[in-house]
């Protein structure tokens, strides 16, 4: 579903991170947007939802920050 290239370098330009579903209709819309803190840009997605879902059991993924390294992280975003 993304079209874009999500990873760019001075030498590499490629899709590197991908979306897929088992439901392409009900998704409205793919976006990589230009910002970023490394080569890789972020994919982002605007899924379309119906009235009858609310209240229906959703899952949602996200990163843990519980072992988030401030002085780390900005380390690596300096250096790349």
């Amino acid at each position: 579903m993304i079209k874009l290239p999500t990873r760019v370098t001075v030498k590499y330009s490629g899709i590197i991170d991908h979306m897929y579903s088992t439901h392409p209709e009900h998704i409205i819309e793919t976006c990589v947007p230009s910002i970023r803190m490394s080569d890789n840009f972020p994919v982002c997605l605007t899924r379309r939802t119906s009235q009858s879902s609310v209240g229906r059991h959703k899952t949602i993924s996200y990163r843990s920050f519980k072992h988030f390294d401030e002085h780390a992280f900005v380390n690596d975003s300096r250096s790349a």
